[in-house]
């Protein structure tokens, strides 16, 4: 399902959005992103959590605060310069927002990935890493929420590790279900830390769920989905739902959830992992960066964001997911393919305001950037 936007300045953008996730948190303000602290944090520890996944802590050293204070389930972005070219990527915080001393970013090396694979082979403890943030509104509202069910996949559950490790740590009273799905035991993510912690904290229940385990002695058998939740939690309307983890599964279970009665504005929902090229999308077409003076033509599968790296156009970007809304421009003539606008108002839509990390050109476009 996508998103066409059709704008012929000077009348109205047209829209006809099929939406598949809603991501409506107000604990942080959305537009707070716009001054996030940037500066350079140093890796204290580097610690292997699974065989392609590794958390690095990142401090300030000599026993200093972390100059920002951040909401369980936010992230920060980090940039490196590879191959004489500037390289950001987002990663959300999986430490406590009450560990002041450093922030942990646990990530999995991608098959072919540039930036993940330039951490796992060049970071050493000491190095000096290009820190923005703290970034996003996946947040949970402490006050307002009585009871929260934590659904996640593979590295996706990463912000929802940091709000467990937060409520546990300021003793939130509200009941805290927790269900991550795994293929086999060694992808498995912090299962025996949050384990301990269930024994510990009669509010806190945690399970697994492994889609290609090779022992037998495991909670569930199969991926995370509706019915599983079903079965684990009672009473599903009266939750307030956190998902993260891969696309599809996030469909399914949003899906599930309205199915079975649970209202949308009760599940929130974080897209995990920088956007993919589908070269299904877009196509060769002429594109004016009115801002830039520049003129170019897009490639099939490549996103507006993608052709301004391509040609040094200065887009301003964060998540590549559509949540940030930091690489938006208005788009002041053409048709465009979006495949998510979370991060932008009605308002914002009718301006003619599209994000181009989800924007794919349909026809010649002229966009003011």
């Amino acid at each position: 399902m996508t998103y066409q936007y059709i704008n012929r300045t000077p009348g109205p953008i047209n829209s006809r959005p099929q939406k598949k996730f809603q991501n409506r948190t107000d604990e942080v303000d959305r537009h707070e992103s716009a001054s996030p602290w940037i500066g350079q944090l140093a890796v204290v520890d580097i610690i292997q959590e699974a065989r392609t996944v590794r958390t690095f802590r990142l401090a300030c050293g000599q026993d200093k605060h972390i100059p920002f204070r951040f909401e369980a389930g936010q992230y920060v972005d980090l940039a490196f310069f590879i191959e004489g070219r500037k390289q950001q990527r987002s990663y959300s915080i999986s430490s406590s927002a009450d560990e002041r001393r450093y922030i942990d970013v646990t990530i999995n090396q991608e098959q072919g990935g540039l930036v993940s694979g330039h951490l796992f082979d060049c970071v050493k403890v000491r190095t000096l890493i290009d820190v923005r943030g703290p970034l996003g509104r996946f947040t949970i509202d402490r006050q307002a929420v009585r009871s929260i069910v934590l659904l996640g996949a593979g590295v996706g559950v990463t912000p929802l590790v940091s709000m467990v490790r937060t409520l546990v740590a300021e003793s939130w009273p509200g009941s805290i279900h927790v269900l991550f799905g795994f293929r086999t035991e060694a992808d498995g993510l912090f299962v025996q830390e949050l384990t301990d912690l269930a024994h510990n904290h009669r509010n806190l229940s945690v399970h697994t769920a492994w889609s290609r385990p090779v022992g037998r002695d495991h909670d569930h058998i199969g991926r995370v989905t509706s019915t599983l939740v079903r079965r684990l939690v009672r009473k599903l309307r009266a939750h307030t739902y956190y998902l993260c983890g891969p696309d599809q599964m996030m469909q399914d279970l949003h899906a599930g959830l309205q199915k079975f009665g649970v209202d949308e504005s009760n599940i929130h929902t974080e897209a995990f992992g920088n956007s993919s090229s589908d070269s299904e999308l877009g196509g060769q077409y002429d594109l004016f960066f009115e801002g830039s003076g520049v003129r170019v033509m897009s490639r099939p599968g490549e996103s507006l964001l993608q052709t301004a790296e391509r040609v040094g156009v200065q887009v301003d970007y964060s998540c590549r997911t559509g949540t940030c809304g930091l690489c938006q421009v208005r788009l002041r003539e053409g048709e465009v393919e979006m495949l998510r606008d979370d991060a932008l108002t009605d308002e914002e839509l009718e301006k003619g305001t599209i994000l181009t990390c989800q924007s794919y050109p349909r026809t010649k476009c002229c966009l003011d950037q």
